[in-house]
Formats: structure tokens, sequence, C-alpha cells
């Protein structure tokens, strides 16, 4: 199924449940189809899909007020942001799809989250690295090695740190051990992809 679906939740006891808002073939996105010509017409998959919104008059009146930016990650490794002037009830424009170059590239099975204030995104996956992502730009900030697999990823409520859970290899039986996590700040992050591109 390449579709990402929107549904709103009841608010109250007593309300229907979930209704779908909008939904978005991702085969039909003319970026996502010109990355499946490339692939040989593999189709990529939704895999990971995280949305933001800046309500205007909030107080943040940047140029991202009262816009919702999707972020979806695929089964192919590739990042796709889309970036709407309406609230997330209003279905993403497939036209203005962008595309992240540079994704997580062994295996599948990746996640994302966007920073709650700032217009940066993290990704985790499973060739074991944590990347912190520029949406603006599409730029890496930073990217960081694991100990094993990355599983999810999350940043703190003031955005001032960043969690990663990942899998460790277990050498003696053969196998990933699961339920480990590591916190960094973001300070500590975005020095590190400093001194990861000088020369």
């Amino acid at each position: 199924d390449c579709f990402i679906r929107c549904w709103s939740m009841p608010c109250r006891r007593g309300d229907s449940g979930p209704e779908l808002q909008w939904e978005l073939d991702l085969s039909t996105v003319p970026i996502a189809a010109a990355c499946t010509s490339a692939r040989g017409g593999l189709l990529a998959v939704p895999q990971s899909v995280d949305i933001e919104w800046t309500p205007a008059g909030t107080g943040d009146e940047g140029h991202h007020a009262g816009r919702t930016r999707l972020l979806v990650a695929t089964t192919a490794c590739e990042i796709l942001t889309f970036d709407t002037p309406a609230p997330p009830s209003a279905p993403p424009n497939a036209q203005g799809a962008r595309l992240v170059l540079q994704g997580h590239s062994q295996g599948d099975g990746h996640c994302l989250e966007t920073h709650p204030t700032d217009q940066i995104f993290a990704t985790t996956g499973h060739d074991g690295r944590m990347r912190i992502w520029d949406a603006d730009e599409r730029a890496l900030l930073c990217d960081l090695p694991l100990d094993g697999p990355g599983r999810a990823v999350a940043f703190s409520a003031d955005g001032a740190s960043v969690a990663v859970a990942h899998s460790v290899l277990d050498k003696e039986a053969g196998e990933l051990a699961e339920g480990f996590y590591k916190i960094y700040t973001m300070e500590e992050l975005l020095e590190y992809g400093r001194q990861s591109r000088s020369p």
C-alpha cells in the first residue's frame, strides 16, 4: 500500500470513531514516481510519517506560520517533505513534494521525528546511524553512528535534547539485543556534525 492517510480522532466520549481527512497515493507524487523509475520500477512504501503544524497567531510569525510540513520516510531509504499553506486537515500538495537527497542506506526500517520548534528533523534506521537534518535547506547537520540498528527517535518537549532507541549485537548469542537508548543534547549533536564536516 503506497497510501498515506490522515485521520481525525474523536475528542469526547460518545463521538464517532476516527474519520478519514485525506489520503495521498505516494506513487502519484511526481518526485516519488521519478525515484521509482530510477529504481527500475521498484515501489517505495511509506514507512514512517511525521507531521508538524505552526498555527498563525501563536507568536511564531515566521514564514512557517499557518503552514503544515509532512515528512515521509520510505522503504527505499528516501525522505520526502511536503510543505502546505494550510492546517493538517487539508491534503498536501503532491506537486510540491521535495526529496531529501540522502537517507539511510542499508535495509529498510527507519523512523523520523520533527523538532518541536525549529525546522529540523531527526531520523534513524537499520544502518545504525542517527541523522539530524535541516528541513528548509535539505542539509545533513549531523550523522552519528550508533551501537546497532536504530529503532526510534524522539525530541524532548523543549527540543533541547533527542533520545534514540537502538539494538546492540550480543556477541555471545550472535543476535541483536533490544532495549538500549541514548540521550544527546542538540548542542552536542550539532557540534559533532560541525567537527565531522571540518577538514
